[in-house]
C-alpha cells in the first residue's frame, strides 16, 4: 500500500542518539513524514543501523530520507538529542546532570542551527540540563532551547484524573518534568495520590519490566517536531522563564521557527505551593553551585 501523505516543510533534521527513545522518534518521523532529509548520529553507531533497519522494515519509501553519520555537522532546522543516562536510584542527580551535559556539548560542538531552528533536549534532569546547555551555548537564543517531557507528564495526569473520574478538563502541567512535576486541574480533588501517581509513571514502568521503556517519547516528541514544522499547537515543554531565571516546564504555544508563547495557567491553591517551593529548591540549588 502506498504512503500518500506528503512530506513536511523542516529540511534537514538532526538526531543524536538512536536508543530506547530515538529508534522510537526515527520510527514516528518516518510514518509522519517528519523531515526531508534525516541525519542521525549516536555514541553507538550500531544503534543507529539497527534503527534505521527498522524504519526500512515499516516505511520503505521514506527510509531513503534517513542517513546515518558520524557526527551531526553543519546547519540544521531542528536538532533533537536523545542520548545520555537515563534517571536511576545509583545516580545522583548533579552526577546525572554532569554526564548528561558533557555528552549534549560533545555533540553540540560540530552542529549549527538555523537562525529560527529550535534544538531540543531530551536527557534528564530536562529543565536544567536544557538551562546548562543554553549558559554553554553562548550562540543560541533561549527561545531555541526547548526541553522535552511536559506532554509525557500531562498524559499521565490525564489519566490519572480519569482512572478517578475527575473532570480532566485543560488540565496541564508546570514546573518540572518528572519527579516533581506540580499537576494542575480545576478540583484539586485528590491532589496528593493525583500527583503521586503521575510522578511515579516512569518508576512504575521499570518496577513492572525490569527496565526502563520510553515509546511514549517517541510519539510525543514527534508531536512537538511536527508543532516546530508546520503548524501552530500548545506544548508542556521545559523554556527560560525570565521571571526566575531559569528553565521551567509550562504550556507554550509552539509553531514554526522555534515561536514559542508562554500560556497563562490559574494555578489552584496546591499547585501554587508545590511550584513555589519547587522555585525556591531550584533557585537555592543555584546559588549552592555559584
Amino acid at each position: 500500500m502506498t504512503d500518500s501523505r506528503q512530506l513536511h516543510c523542516l529540511g534537514r533534521v538532526g538526531v543524536h542518539g538512536a536508543g530506547n527513545v530515538g529508534s522510537a522518534l526515527l520510527m514516528e518521523m518516518a510514518a509522519n513524514g517528519i523531515g526531508r532529509h534525516v541525519e542521525v548520529a549516536s555514541r553507538r553507531p550500531g544503534t543507529v543501523e539497527a534503527a534505521l533497519l527498522d524504519v526500512a522494515s515499516a516505511y520503505p519509501a521514506r527510509a531513503a530520507n534517513f542517513e546515518k553519520v558520524e557526527q551531526l555537522k553543519g546547519v540544521y532546522d531542528v536538532i533533537v538529542l536523545t542520548s545520555g543516562i537515563q534517571p536511576s536510584r545509583e545516580t545522583a542527580k548533579q552526577e546525572m546532570l554532569k554526564i548528561n551535559l558533557d555528552i549534549a556539548m560533545g555533540v553540540a560542538d560540530s552542529f549549527i542551527p538555523a537562525k529560527n531552528s529550535a534544538v531540543v533536549i531530551v536527557g534528564s534532569p530536562v529543565d536544567e540540563l536544557s538551562q546548562e546547555f543554553l549558559h554553554a551555548r553562548h550562540d543560541l537564543l533561549p527561545r531555541q532551547v526547548v526541553g522535552f517531557g511536559g506532554e509525557l507528564d500531562r498524559a499521565r495526569l490525564r489519566t490519572e484524573l480519569l482512572r478517578r473520574g475527575i473532570p480532566d478538563n485543560e488540565c496541564t502541567v508546570v514546573g518540572e518534568h518528572g519527579s516533581r512535576t506540580v499537576p494542575v486541574y480545576d478540583s484539586e480533588e485528590d491532589y496528593e495520590n493525583v500527583a503521586r501517581g503521575v510522578r511515579s509513571s516512569l518508576d512504575r514502568i521499570k518496577s513492572a519490566t525490569g527496565q526502563a521503556r520510553n515509546l511514549a517519547s517517541g510519539v510525543q516528541i514527534c508531536h512537538l517536531l511536527s508543532a516546530l514544522d508546520n503548524k501552530s499547537d500548545v506544548q508542556c515543554v521545559s523554556q527560560y522563564d525570565e521571571r526566575h531565571g531559569i528553565f521551567l516546564t509550562w504550556p507554550y504555544r509552539v509553531g514554526p521557527g522555534a515561536a514559542l508563547e508562554r500560556v497563562p495557567v490559574s494555578l489552584g491553591p496546591a499547585a501554587d505551593k508545590e511550584l513555589g517551593a519547587l522555585v525556591e529548591a531550584r533557585l537555592e540549588s543555584a546559588r549552592g553551585r555559584i
